[in-house]
């Protein structure tokens, strides 16, 4: 994640009704799709419906690795859960071994 996408949307928390901390990023579905596309090169690789909120877990994943993954709200607002580095997928690992 870029510093001035943290700083940005840091400053634009909002309260969704569920447990997200002072360091989970929360913006609306569009701006944090944008930032992890035109920035990241990160696209949606997997996803699964969330029944406790009623969202969506996506997991956004770039070709060198790096990945996010989103709670995404009815609302419209999507919450960063985690990201990283060196995603590998199963069968990449065990073409690894």
């Amino acid at each position: 994640m870029s510093d001035v996408f943290r700083g940005t949307a840091a400053a634009a928390l909002v309260a969704v009704g569920h447990p997200v901390d002072a360091q989970t990023i929360c913006e609306r579905r569009e701006v944090i799709l944008a930032e992890l596309e035109q920035s990241h090169r990160e696209r949606l690789a997997a996803s699964a419906v969330e029944s406790r909120w009623g969202g969506v877990v996506e997991l956004y994943r770039a070709a060198d690795g790096k990945w996010t993954l989103l709670l995404s709200l009815p609302n419209g607002v999507s919450c960063v859960i985690t990201w990283g580095d060196e995603w590998i997928a199963p069968r990449e690992r065990e073409s690894r071994s």
